[in-house]
């Protein structure tokens, strides 16, 4: 019977285990979005609706300067994607929308994420096909 339970708390104590995560600079937690990669064109978001477990959700995004933080135009491209991908997991969601409301100001829609945990949101730039330019932004769901 001893053996039993101390099998049983072995399994239990293995499976109470803590993913690793991304590391999470400013100590937010499911506020938002921080910059992970460094870059002369950044991207900030503003979420419209945030997505559940059962629905779609959108945010709007704008092109900054990281020096200044005033919005900017992009650079010129053709296409602009978000993509949403999950490091820790190595997978991605669904597709998003892109829509332009304004020059330098997009419109993200269907935004789901499958699971929760640490996500990238990446704006990626395409000119002819060829991706140009790329930002991510790390949050945690």
């Amino acid at each position: 019977m001893f053996r039993l339970f101390l099998l049983i708390g072995f399994f239990l104590f293995c499976a109470c285990a803590r993913p690793v995560y991304l590391e999470n600079p400013t100590g937010q937690t499911n506020a938002g979005a921080q910059e992970k990669s460094k870059c002369t064109t950044c991207v900030q978001m503003l979420w419209e609706q945030r997505p559940t477990e059962t629905t779609f959700g959108s945010f709007i995004f704008s092109f900054v300067d990281s020096d200044t933080r005033a919005s900017i135009v992009p650079p010129k491209a053709d296409s602009i994607k978000v993509v949403l991908w999950m490091p820790s997991m190595g997978h991605g969601s669904s597709p998003v929308t892109v829509e332009k409301l304004s020059d330098g100001v997009f419109r993200a829609s269907r935004v789901f994420f499958s699971m929760g945990g640490d996500w990238d949101v990446r704006f990626q730039l395409f000119t002819n096909g060829e991706k140009t330019d790329e930002t991510t932004l790390s949050l945690i769901w």
